[in-house]
């Protein structure tokens, strides 16, 4: 399929539909490696084709901006992806350019305030996970994700009060929330 998908793609290189399914199918080639490696307990081979899979799924989200510039979800996907593979800064870049677009700006603020907190900027990264939350009310996956988040920093910098008032915000409504329920016992 993936070789029928690259032969159609010399004919339309300007189909957005044909350059995604051709990366969609690329990753699933490439993740089949990864677990095929696996299952021969080849580490070295399956960590040569995760770097692999990381640098194309890089290049496959840069490629789809070409085509819709725009599209504040492409852009957010590019930045995840640049999260992951450890490049901050562009995936601050991009992040950036995403905060505007009202459906995407509680991620976006998210992944900010984790992109400047691995670069070490704890007081940029509490400003982008407040934001964020006030983008999202409710108390979801993200909300609790982003007052962990909030709770860690606090408590780095020695501010226990505000701590235990994130991480209580989370034992309120989810108990088993990564650590929290520990995290409470340390304050009483």
């Amino acid at each position: 399929a993936l070789e029928f998908i690259e032969r159609a793609m010399e004919y339309r290189r300007d189909s957005f539909d044909l350059a995604k399914e051709h990366g969609e199918l690329k990753v699933k080639v490439l993740k089949k490696r990864i677990a095929k490696a696996d299952k021969l307990e080849d580490s070295e081979r399956a960590n040569v084709v995760e770097v692999e899979l990381k640098a194309f799924e890089i290049e496959f989200s840069k490629s789809l901006l070409t085509f819709r510039p725009g599209d504040a979800q492409l852009r957010l996907n590019l930045a995840k992806r640049l999260l992951r593979s450890g490049d901050h800064d562009a995936a601050i870049t991009e992040l950036q350019q995403v905060t505007s677009d009202p459906r995407s700006e509680r991620d976006a603020r998210f992944f900010l305030g984790q992109a400047f907190h691995a670069k070490g900027f704890a007081d940029l990264a509490r400003k982008e996970f407040l934001q964020a939350l006030q983008e999202g009310a409710r108390l979801d996956e993200r909300g609790k994700e982003i007052l962990y988040n909030l709770a860690s920093i606090a408590e780095a910098a020695g501010e226990v009060d505000e701590a235990r008032s994130y991480y209580m915000q989370v034992f309120e409504v989810d108990i088993s929330y990564r650590d929290v329920a520990q995290k409470m016992e340390g304050f009483k």
